[in-house]
């Protein structure tokens, strides 16, 4: 029989005899071993499908070779919108930004017939564009590295820069760096009520520079490294979100303190505990 001839199979739910059911007319096709693997390498091998693929999802784009990344500069574009209808910029490559940015890979997932992202809050539209320029335009071709903080870069541009990580979604491999670099400011010195404000109205509660801050000065009060507290309590009173995430943390250590204290534990003065000053009491 030819390989290409259809055979005709008879089947019944209820076997050759019975009346509750037609038979149904099932037809299938043999393709030969060669035909199979030569459609195989077509699919795998079009310059189409490979396109396709990178960009569909969340990546560490460094990894991508040139031509790779040029593929995701092609293809479909959106506009990136702030509240209030303001236009941060129009026509950014969609596949560079679902490579790189999970809340804009997520969006699509659900609505793939989307025109615009829009970014909500209170969000620094330089900081977005700045952003934009690294992940979205043909500097990402020939890129080493992606640099998020920049060596001309202070603080509060440092934290504003952040929140636009986090209003993309920018993958955690990216932003590390930047979160590194920012949270070892906030560890090294006291930093200034802008400074502090600025993390505070920029980042959620359970954001980790957020709770970073909240930890460093639950250890500073502790230790007494803060100069005008009364200035320091005035202002944290205005921040009743910080307000509430340091009362949790200086609860915890309460009881922890309280505990090592009950049973007289002999490694009180362990480094953790040094660090915080807990071996003093």
């Amino acid at each position: 029989m030819s390989s290409s001839t259809p055979i005709k199979l008879t089947s019944s739910r209820y076997g050759p005899s019975s009346k509750l059911s037609p038979k149904i007319q099932v037809t299938s096709y043999h393709m030969s071993v060669q035909e199979r693997v030569k459609g195989i390498k077509a699919v795998v091998t079009s310059d189409q499908s490979t396109s396709k693929m990178i960009g569909e999802h969340p990546m560490n784009i460094l990894t991508l070779k040139s031509e790779e990344r040029q593929l995701l500069l092609e293809g479909p574009s959106i506009s990136i919108i702030a509240d209030g209808n303001i236009i941060i910029r129009k026509a950014v490559p969609l596949r560079a930004l679902k490579a790189s940015c999970t809340k804009v890979h997520d969006l699509f997932q659900v609505k793939p017939r989307a025109t615009q992202f829009r970014v909500y809050g209170k969000i620094n539209q330089e900081s977005v564009e700045r952003l934009l320029d690294i992940l979205s335009t043909e500097n990402l071709v020939d890129v080493k590295d992606i640099k998020l903080e920049l060596p001309s870069m202070g603080f509060v541009e440092g934290v504003l820069m952040y929140q636009a990580c986090l209003c993309l979604g920018v993958i955690y491999h990216h932003t590390k760096p930047l979160i590194d670099v920012l949270c070892a400011q906030v560890t090294d010195r006291l930093l200034t009520t802008e400074e502090m404000s600025t993390i505070v109205n920029r980042c959620p509660p359970q954001d980790p520079l957020f709770r970073h801050l909240a930890n460093s000065l639950c250890h500073r009060r502790f230790k007494k490294q803060i100069p005008d507290v009364v200035a320091f309590e005035h202002w944290l009173g205005k921040k009743p979100a910080l307000q509430k995430a340091m009362s949790e943390i200086d609860q915890a250590h309460k009881k922890r303190r309280a505990a090592i204290k009950k049973r007289n534990c002999s490694w009180r003065s362990d480094s953790v505990l040094a660090k915080w000053g807990e071996d003093q009491m």
